[in-house]
C-alpha cells in the first residue's frame, strides 16, 4: 500500500518548519527560538590560516594516554593540541633530516 499524504494546515509549507519560514503567520516557531539562542560555549574556534602559511587537517592516531597527556600539556601551556604536535613534527623533521644529510 503507498504511503498515504500527510494534511497540511493551509498556508503551511512542509519545509517552514526546517528553513524559518512560517507560512501560517506563527508557524511551528522552531528556527524562531534557535536564532536567538547565544553562541555554544565549549571548543575554541579552529586556528585561522595565517597569511602565507597554508593550513590543512591532518588524521593521526595515537594511543589514548598519549592523546590524554598531550591534551593536558596543551592546557597548561595555553596552546592548542594541534600547536604541540605541529611543534613536535617540526622538530622530528628537522633531526630526520639532519640524520638523513649525515649518511
Amino acid at each position: 500500500m503507498p504511503a498515504r499524504p500527510i494534511a497540511l494546515v493551509r498556508g503551511y509549507n512542509a519545509w517552514d518548519a526546517f528553513d524559518g519560514r512560517s507560512g501560517n503567520q506563527g508557524g511551528l516557531g522552531l528556527m524562531e527560538n534557535d536564532q536567538e539562542r547565544p553562541h555554544r560555549k565549549g571548543r575554541k574556534p579552529g586556528r585561522k590560516a595565517l597569511e602565507g602559511i597554508d593550513l590543512r587537517k591532518f588524521l593521526a592516531t595515537l594511543e589514548a594516554e598519549t592523546i590524554k597527556g598531550l591534551k593536558h600539556a596543551a592546557i597548561q601551556e595555553g596552546k592548542s593540541a594541534s600547536e604541540i604536535l605541529e611543534e613536535a613534527a617540526a622538530q622530528w623533521l628537522e633531526r630526520w633530516k639532519a640524520k638523513a644529510g649525515k649518511t
